[in-house]
């Protein structure tokens, strides 16, 4: 049998995993960028040694997210913001490096 572990979505949810379109790799996106609303948040672990904020486009995900499928709790909806809205100190990445 197959092991189902979470829901599609089709509206995006903080904490929620999203799949990379290009390679199928996993990242949990957090928000929407405040100075750039055409991008998402993501959180990512294993770039610089360290756990990241990540700016980059929403067409880089599939248009969906999985919550695990016995979570109960409220799903809380994306909102615009930034990484130090999240973390202070947190700082932004995008493709190429840090933002200024």
């Amino acid at each position: 049998t197959t092991e189902i572990w979470a829901k599609k979505h089709s509206t995006m949810y903080m904490g929620g995993v999203v799949v990379w379109a290009n390679n199928g790799h996993t990242t949990f996106v957090v928000g929407i960028d405040k100075s750039n609303p055409d991008n998402y948040l993501y959180l990512g672990g294993n770039q610089d040694d360290g756990v990241r904020f990540w700016s980059m486009p929403k067409t880089k995900v599939h248009p969906f997210c999985l919550i695990p499928i016995d979570y109960t709790g409220d799903l809380i909806p994306l909102e615009e913001l930034e990484p130090s809205d999240l973390s202070s100190g947190a700082i932004k990445y995008k493709e190429g490096g840090k933002t200024t």
